[in-house]
């Protein structure tokens, strides 16, 4: 699910808000009018709603910093000399690595998965390493279960890579 963003002093209020209707179940829980076993769906969403606000804020700040109004994060690129590869970590059983998914670099080295770090001696050798940008992206919330109370996280998919350019079909991540 796609996080919508508008601006600072908008996500700002909506975690005042989520602060609000906890101090207030806070208050009730010691006034005796509720027990916490109440309500704990509305707890919940009220946690994921400041959540998600609070990684809106931390991307548009980023963006800030470039000079953009538009969400900001940063990511890590894998370049062949100075060309960004069209590449994503992904989670394999053995660790984190590169999977590319530029047909013509695969077809050139036959290498799809690639070590990630620049110690490693398979991007030396085929004179790759990685840098870390920050970028123009699209946050996103991921569940990670499907039933109330499965871990949630949020993430960002960048659509430019460092020189502008953009991205097709921004992968999800993992």
């Amino acid at each position: 699910m796609a996080l919508k963003i508008t601006t600072i002093e908008d996500h700002q209020k909506a975690i005042d808000r989520c602060a609000a209707i906890w101090q207030d179940r806070v208050r009730r829980i010691d006034e005796g009018t509720t027990d916490w076993e109440d309500g704990f769906l509305s707890d919940w969403a009220n946690d994921m709603t400041s959540r998600a606000n609070h990684t809106a804020i931390r991307t548009l700040r980023y963006g800030e910093e470039v000079g953009s109004d538009k969400p900001h994060d940063w990511h890590t690129f894998l370049y062949d000399g100075e060309t960004c590869l069209w590449a994503k970590i992904i989670s394999t059983q053995f660790g984190r690595t590169w999977l590319i998914l530029d047909e013509d670099f695969v077809a050139r080295t036959g290498r799809r998965f690639i070590p990630i770090g620049n110690n490693s001696r398979v991007q030396k050798k085929l004179g790759l390493h990685d840098e870390t940008h920050l970028v123009e992206v699209k946050p996103f919330l991921v569940s990670c279960g499907g039933q109330v109370g499965s871990p949630l996280s949020y993430y960002t998919v960048p659509l430019r890579d460092p020189t502008g350019k953009v991205i097709k079909d921004a992968p999800p991540k993992g």
